[in-house]
């Protein structure tokens, strides 16, 4: 019997970020992974003996990378913008976050998620919300966020959408973790123990 099993972890490297997606397809210690990565101006999948089976140029900061099932790779662009590229590196849809009306600041996203239903998740920071986009670059949902020290590039950090629909949101500038329901009332919130340590500025 095949499991998959997904390892989700961000490694410092000096001052980057690498994010790594690995998945396992089979049991025991014999079983081959991949890495979905991106650092120093690359996306990249590497196999278990460190062999790059593709790579994309890419000098955007990846918060956040998905392999859909379609084979084609989710990613950011910029600090705007999200892209699905193909395994022929073509860029097949994107998504610009702008500001929303009444703001004229900042945006930058950090987290993204496709969805069931064939649309995209998207944090956007500065905005202070998160929009659900079809495939024609329409926002079809869009769900307001409590930001207590807004800041476009610390308002949200990791971001994903929940089996019941709700929505769980890691807000780096306040120092919270919340959980929102589908209309953006907060239901459950966690705020991070920096174990008598001051907050930074």
């Amino acid at each position: 019997m095949k499991r998959q099993c997904v390892l989700v972890a961000r490694v410092l490297v000096g001052l980057g970020v690498l994010t790594l997606t690995a998945r396992s397809w089979a049991a025991g210690p014999e079983a081959g992974y991949r890495v979905l990565a991106a650092d120093k101006g690359k996306v990249a999948i590497v196999d278990a003996a460190g062999k790059v089976e593709w790579e994309y140029a890419n000098n955007a900061e990846a918060h956040d990378l998905w392999q859909l099932k379609n084979g084609n790779i989710l990613l950011p662009l910029n600090r705007t913008t999200i892209a699905e590229v193909s395994r022929d590196k073509q860029v097949v849809w994107k998504y610009e976050s702008k500001p929303k009306a009444g703001y004229s600041g900042a945006i930058e996203v950090h987290a993204f998620q496709p969805l069931a239903d064939g649309r995209v998740m998207i944090a956007e920071s500065g905005n202070a919300r998160i929009v659900e986009v079809d495939r024609s670059g329409a926002i079809v949902k869009e769900v307001p966020l409590t930001v207590d020290n807004p800041h476009p590039h610390r308002d949200t950090r990791m971001a994903r959408k929940l089996d019941n629909g709700h929505y769980l949101v890691c807000h780096e500038g306040d120092g919270v973790v919340r959980e929102y329901d589908e209309t953006g009332k907060v239901v459950w919130s966690y705020r991070m123990d920096l174990g008598g340590r001051p907050r930074a500025p």
